[in-house]
């Protein structure tokens, strides 16, 4: 990543570095959110990148998304409210992110990137690291973000703010939960693409297989209220084959 927009190139390796995180394969920087390992701290030659998976079968996790009371970010240096549920999880992970930052103690440019419950998380943390490196190079990279910002909170100084790149997937509901209409906006760069150009979704949908189902009840539950192609355009191996056709331009 040369510069602050991503090439396709970059997107692709990003999706797999998620892939991976999601199927908890996290080497040997974990982050670990409440004893569990929610992300991880990876780095080459050029950047450090850090990761969050989303909710795995966790219904825990997928809780506290729920949780749409409104709460200050006045701690993080910022005006406005964010979706609590997100903060929460953000605040518990944070400093843990700055120690080990500052125990690499390298100036290379930091990606944040994070799918899902993730994407809500990368999004915090990017915007935290900004604020406590302010002459770091840090993007975001988002891929099926929530809306967690009120109104107040859009009108922060842009330059507080790292660049942040929301990638959506147009038949994904979950990026619309929590939509305006309950005072929550993006605060990032919205790119879309569409499932129906990949043909490992369209398969999926066509055998109505569920990826990632919850055991037991839960999962029947969702197969009988949920088609597939709504179900199946939210999981991480639809944006891992369809992120990375997108083309992002200044």
């Amino acid at each position: 990543m040369a510069s602050s927009i991503p090439t396709q190139l970059d997107i692709q390796e990003s999706v797999n570095r998620l892939q991976r995180t999601f199927e908890g394969r996290y080497g040997n920087d974990s982050i670990v959110e409440d004893h569990r390992k929610i992300g991880a701290i990876r780095s080459d030659q050029d950047k450090i990148y850090i990761a969050f998976r989303g909710s795995v079968n966790s219904l825990w996790e997928i809780l506290t998304c729920f949780d749409v009371r409104k709460v200050s970010m006045e701690e993080i240096g910022l005006s406005g409210r964010v979706h609590r549920g997100m903060f929460m999880a953000f605040s518990k992970i944070h400093q843990i992110v700055l120690t080990r930052l500052k125990e690499i103690g390298s100036e290379k440019p930091i990606v944040v990137e994070g799918y899902s419950r993730g994407a809500a998380i990368a999004t915090l943390m990017g915007i935290c690291l900004k604020l406590q490196l302010p002459n770091r190079s840090i993007i975001v990279l988002a891929y099926s973000p929530m809306k967690i910002f009120d109104r107040e909170a859009l009108c922060n100084d842009r330059s507080k703010i790292p660049p942040i790149y929301d990638f959506l997937c147009k038949e994904d509901l979950i990026p619309n939960w929590a939509p305006s209409c309950l005072g929550f906006f993006s605060i990032g760069r919205q790119y879309f693409f569409s499932a129906q150009s990949c043909l490992e979704y369209t398969n999926r949908v066509k055998n109505r297989t569920y990826l990632h189902l919850m055991p037991g009840w839960v999962g029947k539950i969702i197969t009988w209220i949920v088609p597939a192609r709504v179900w199946e355009a939210h999981m991480p191996e639809t944006y891992t084959e369809g992120a990375p056709s997108i083309r992002i331009t200044t």
